[in-house]
């Protein structure tokens, strides 16, 4: 009779322990998600921000066009002429701006090509 109660009591002991130890991954699962959320969440933001930039330089690019567009075209019937240096300011810049980057620490990573690239030029 003893020995049935030593089972029962050491089977009741394994399971109040592996509910414990369920519990303790089960809230170190939750941080974790909620730390891949929060980071994703800051990446959204980012690339949405980019996403937007993107969008306005291409806007104001195409703006630039149709404006020296009609400049070009509408020139020859203006009868007051341009005062002397008269020149238009562009709208955006050269370049697009550059995209996002999501760790500033991050090294770039060495590709093949360009360590059989380098192989080949020594």
């Amino acid at each position: 009779m003893a020995e049935i109660w030593g089972i029962v009591l050491a089977s009741a002991a394994s399971g109040y322990l592996d509910s414990r130890s369920a519990e303790k991954e089960s809230e170190k699962d939750y941080k974790r998600t909620k730390e891949q959320i929060a980071q994703e969440a800051a990446e959204g933001r980012t690339t949405d921000l980019y996403r937007m930039q993107i969008g306005d330089y291409y806007n104001q690019i195409t703006k630039q066009r149709k404006r020296d567009a009609r400049r070009a075209h509408f020139s020859g019937y203006s009868r007051k002429p341009q005062p002397a240096g008269y020149t238009v300011a562009p709208l955006v810049g050269e370049a697009p701006p550059p995209p996002p980057v999501s760790n500033p620490n991050a090294q770039p990573a060495q590709t093949r090509v360009g360590s059989a690239l380098q192989g080949a030029r020594r």
